[in-house]
């Protein structure tokens, strides 16, 4: 066997090995009809094979002239199937790289959805400027803030500008490349809205400043949460000085109008001088109701409060405050009002002061509607207030309405927009409505004018029967020590008791009640009745001496008198030991009744 016939032998047996391994081949690394080709040039290059073998042996060459045929056809197949590998390849490569790709957009999808999460739970506006202050991106909650300006220039957008903001703090961040931060105040249909904006450079690999992310946060409800601290401390420091002058005045009305009284008592039969004491009485209760405005800021001051519907004192108050003015109100109230709990002449008050400023707004005259309504407020409502029931006071006016840079000190105590004003008003409403669990608020008018709302907490309980006046002077007997640190206070009650039927001690301090009636005590002629001044000057006053003589007598009558009308202990008198209370000042018949409550059958009626 020669060289040539072993070696074309060999071949074809590769061949055939190679035929036969095609079978096996994967149908994912090459197509079907590529395969059947496979299979074809195996077979074509077999019988070729075999020739070669058949006329280099000598056995025949009966099938050379077929040989080129074959060598030309399989060539043919053979680029066709090259060509088919390498399609079926580059097909592969195309599907693998898709499935790269949909997979990285799965992910950045995924991311994307991720960071729209982080974005939205933040809570804040975010946006992103490049360096010509161009607008690239906004979260939903910047959009719905400021609009959707994607695309657009900032300060045109923001603030209609033609050239960035002075002081914006995204600028700022690009020169220096720091944090900054900067509050503003933007107006807005029901008053204005405070925004915290921080700026943060953008740097890139290079340390070079890109862009700059801007947040913008709403802090309207801490702003109006601090402004309510800072507002509410103001009124206690007034209050200290207030309540200081309230409790001097009233220790001065008490010794006029306890005076007057007796005098009246005095001189029942010069019908003259009674007028004219009637008179002097008449001013000094309108003096004592002055007082009452200055107890509104006392600290701890507690409004004397009774179930009513405030329909008829809102009307009554708003009409007598606009008498003899060129300006009337309107009304509109429900029959079925809920029912409050409130201070009847502290809320007059409030009404007196919104529309008598509304009167003052109005100076060519007008119209001021006045409403009342039942309203429901939820969790989180503006005023940040208790949800629940409450009813709504509304006073709309047509006047020159409230400048938005005024909104924020409109409440504060001694702030005022009028020549001739003391600021006091809008301070007192908001301490006495404050004062009932309840919260007043303005905002400015549709067009002219402005709106004031009043909010009071609603109550289920019923409304109380108001007694009947009766100024029906008591006679009575018995020992009473009196505590007053004022020596004409002093003087006037024991000679009031004096005329009632009582004996009567007096002391300056607590010190010495206590010793008086230790004494008393020993001597075996003991005190029927104590009146005890609240607050002594340097002294023990009347809460500390009640404890004391409790202890000493637990059977004690104590009765309390302060010229601190609003006062914890003249509030809840009875949890600090006492029998009752009796307010500076009083008139005579006031302190008989008193008397005679607490020593029952003892007094006689005069």
């Amino acid at each position: 066997m020669n060289l040539i016939v072993f070696i074309d032998i060999c071949s074809t047996l590769g061949f055939g090995v190679a035929f036969c391994f095609a079978f096996f081949i994967s149908k994912d690394h090459i197509y079907y009809q590529t395969r059947f080709l496979l299979y074809i040039l195996m077979g074509l290059y077999f019988v070729v094979g075999l020739t070669n073998i058949a006329e280099h042996a000598g056995i025949t060459s009966f099938f050379d002239p077929y040989e080129e045929y074959l060598e030309i056809l399989f060539m043919a197949f053979f680029l066709f199937f090259m060509y088919s590998i390498i399609a079926k390849l580059e097909l592969v490569k195309q599907l693998e790289g898709e499935a790269a790709l949909k997979k990285a957009l799965e992910k950045a999808g995924a991311e994307q959805s991720k960071s729209d999460a982080i974005l939205a739970a933040i809570g804040d506006g975010i946006s992103i400027q490049d360096r010509d202050m161009t607008i690239l991106f906004q979260n939903e909650i910047h959009k719905k803030m400021k609009g959707d300006n994607v695309g657009s220039f900032c300060y045109q957008a923001y603030e209609q500008n033609s050239k960035p903001c002075k002081g914006c703090p995204v600028v700022a961040s690009f020169h220096d490349g720091k944090v900054h931060k900067e509050e503003r105040s933007v107006p807005v249909p029901n008053g204005t809205r405070y925004v915290e904006i921080t700026a943060s450079p953008l740097i890139d690999q290079n340390g070079e400043i890109y862009a700059g992310i801007e947040v913008v946060r709403d802090i309207t409800n801490t702003k109006r949460m601090t402004e309510e601290v800072l507002r509410a401390q103001k009124l206690e420091s007034i209050g200290l000085l207030a309540g200081g002058i309230a409790h001097d005045f009233n220790n001065i009305l008490t010794a006029l109008l306890g005076n007057i009284s007796l005098a009246k008592t005095y001189a029942a039969s010069d019908d003259k001088v009674i007028a004219k004491l009637v008179a002097a009485e008449k001013a000094s209760l309108r003096a004592r109701d002055l007082t009452q405005q200055l107890l509104t800021f006392s600290r701890g001051g507690a409004p004397v409060k009774k179930v009513m519907n405030v329909n008829e004192l809102v009307r009554d108050s708003s009409n007598f405050s606009l008498r003899g003015a060129n300006v009337k109100c309107n009304f509109t109230m429900p029959d079925d009002l809920w029912q409050v709990e409130v201070d009847p002449g502290q809320l007059s008050q409030v009404v007196n002061n919104l529309v008598i400023n509304a009167d003052q707004a109005m100076p060519e005259g007008g119209i001021i509607s006045v409403s009342t309504e039942n309203i429901l407020l939820a969790q989180d409502n503006p005023m940040l207030i208790v949800p629940g029931r409450y009813v709504r006071i509304t006073f709309a006016d047509q006047g020159h309405g409230v400048k938005a840079e005024d909104l924020p000190r409109i409440f504060d105590p001694f702030y005022t927009t009028k020549q001739d004003g003391s600021g006091l008003g809008l301070a007192t409403a908001f301490s006495v409505i404050k004062n009932h669990g309840g919260h007043i608020t303005v905002e400015p008018g549709s067009g002219a004018g402005a709106k004031f709302f009043v909010y009071l907490p609603a109550t289920e309980a019923l409304i109380e029967e108001t007694p009947a006046q009766n100024d029906t002077v008591y006679k009575g007997e018995g020992k009473v020590l009196i505590m007053d640190d004022e020596d004409a206070v002093r003087s006037l009650v024991q000679e009031m008791l004096a005329h009632l039927g009582y004996s009567a001690v007096s002391a300056a301090n607590g010190e010495e009640a206590v010793d008086l009636y230790q004494a008393a005590m020993k001597e075996n002629k003991p005190f029927d009745a104590v009146i005890l001044d609240l607050t002594v000057a340097g002294g023990m006053g009347g809460s500390e001496a009640s404890r004391i003589l409790l202890t000493i007598n637990p059977a004690a009558k104590i009765l309390v008198s302060s010229g601190y009308a609003n006062d914890p202990v003249m509030a809840n008198y009875e949890k600090y030991g006492f029998c009752g209370i009796v307010p500076k000042p009083y008139k005579i018949h006031e302190m008989s009744k008193k008397l005679r409550e607490i020593l029952g059958a003892s007094a006689k009626l005069q």
